[in-house]
């Protein structure tokens, strides 16, 4: 789970430790205790406070499951992260470091895993010949990110559909691209559309491969 504070910030320091392959100190610590705390234990234990008998509780096994079955995918994302995390880790360090303008060592959550998702669509881009990618092509891109990956497989159906119907070169023009989004319930400002076509289409030819906007978004 994601080191984050009661203000729901996190400490990416915490995280970045997590993945620079260094033993940690917090969890050794945890297995030790100070003699102050074992010496309450034991006086607490002997002390036995008097209950009238109530009928024995079921243990609450459901949520017990859910809990398990909770650590048990947290692990399995930390796994998968680790060796992608080690490869940039430095780059991941230097842009935590530029997002954390009052040096508190700690990030908004939402900014960290934005920045997360702009560093894996930067290792797409190669693969593309995109345009520049701007700040609000940025924050257009996060803000489609979770809708474009909830109906990731309807747009390319509709993506390819649509291609059927005109030239078959996995281009669309910018309207026909504008109508499969708002098929899914996805609305784009005149802004955001602008930004969008600039680094899609940078010859300004009208028309955006569809495979290149899936790309970025595909899980």
């Amino acid at each position: 789970m994601l080191p984050v504070n009661a203000f729901n910030n996190l400490d990416y320091w915490e995280f970045l430790k997590k993945f620079t392959g260094e033993p940690q100190e917090a969890e050794t610590a945890r297995g030790t205790s100070s003699p102050d705390s074992a010496g309450q234990s034991e006086s607490s234990a002997n002390v036995v406070p008097w209950r009238p008998k109530t009928q024995p509780r079921r243990p609450s096994t459901v949520c017990e499951r859910s809990e398990v079955a909770l650590l048990r995918d947290c692990d399995a994302v930390e796994r998968r992260l680790r060796s992608q995390i080690q490869s940039c880790w430095s780059e991941v360090q230097r842009r935590c470091k530029e997002a954390d303008i009052e040096r508190s060592g700690e990030l908004d959550t939402d900014t960290f895993l934005g920045m997360l998702f702009m560093l894996y669509a930067a290792s797409s881009l190669p693969q593309m010949s995109a345009g520049h990618l701007s700040r609000q092509c940025m924050d257009a891109l996060l803000m489609l990110c979770a809708p474009v990956q909830l109906y990731w497989r309807s747009m390319r159906r509709a993506f390819i559909s649509h291609d059927k119907e005109t030239n078959k070169t996995t281009k669309l023009h910018v309207c026909h691209s504008q109508q499969v989004l708002k098929q899914h319930n996805i609305h784009l400002s005149e802004e955001d559309l602008f930004h969008l076509t600039s680094f899609f289409d940078k010859n300004i030819s009208g028309n955006i491969s569809y495979n290149d906007f899936l790309l970025i978004f595909q899980k």
